[in-house]
């Protein structure tokens, strides 16, 4: 039998089952639930997608797990939203990590959302984060090369009309 915290909220005409057998009639148990309640079980679920995306400290964690929650997407989330902003206009090149992302976070979201579940997705979600820093870098770049230009094209103005 699991410790005392988690057999507290298994039925007690549950609690005399070997594991497998608990295993199944919990099994049942919840599919009844999903069967008896639809809408209930989708909203649950929509409210899992919270605590799937935590990324930032919590009171409830150690200094490790707040660490690693804040570095794994709190520094990249800005970079993976621009990133997923640009991959948008061409879908069809992307879609494959899409698909990835929407059905790994949706068996999660509908069966056990835990932040360490994430970490998959965290991975693709880091290769969108790589695509907006090489566009911005590129950017960069090119605002820096066309500054350098205008300054070298207005110094041999200069140099001209002094000669």
């Amino acid at each position: 039998m699991p410790n005392d915290t988690y057999a507290q909220i298994i039925p007690a005409e549950l609690r005399t089952l070997d594991e497998p057998s608990l295993s199944n009639a919990l099994f049942q148990l919840g599919l009844k639930y999903v069967i008896d309640d639809p809408i209930r079980y989708v909203l649950l679920s929509l409210s899992r997608l919270f605590v799937y995306f935590t990324f930032w400290p919590s009171p409830n964690s150690g200094l490790l797990s707040n660490v690693t929650r804040v570095t794994s997407l709190g520094v990249a989330l800005p970079f993976v939203l621009y990133g997923l902003f640009l991959s948008f206009k061409q879908w069809r090149s992307w879609s494959l990590l899409y698909v990835f992302i929407v059905v790994y976070v949706g068996i999660h979201i509908s069966t056990w959302a835990l932040v360490r579940y994430r970490l998959p997705v965290d991975a693709v979600l880091l290769v969108f984060a790589a695509y907006g820093l090489a566009n911005l870098f590129y950017r960069l770049r090119q605002h820096r090369d066309r500054k350098h230009s205008s300054r070298t094209l207005h110094i041999g103005q200069n140099l001209r009309q002094s000669i």
